[in-house]
């Protein structure tokens, strides 16, 4: 499998939670582009999978659609 690393746009990560009413946090890893241009958006919705094995799938995708 080939592995991009060069993009249209530099790519970040951010970890981060999303408070709820009641105290509840969601977590949430965003990956985009650092522009400030608007672009599309994906959302993918897995819950309890945070070190699961879609992880390594994830880092090699997500920075490719951040990216394009």
């Amino acid at each position: 499998m080939n592995i991009t690393t060069e993009f249209p746009y530099e790519t970040t990560r951010e970890d981060v939670y999303i408070p709820l009413p009641g105290g509840t946090r969601l977590y949430a890893r965003i990956w985009r582009p650092l522009t400030d241009e608007p672009v599309p958006a994906l959302l993918e919705y897995l819950p309890y999978r945070l070190g699961d094995w879609t992880a390594p799938r994830d880092w090699q995708r997500h920075p490719w659609y951040a990216g394009h």
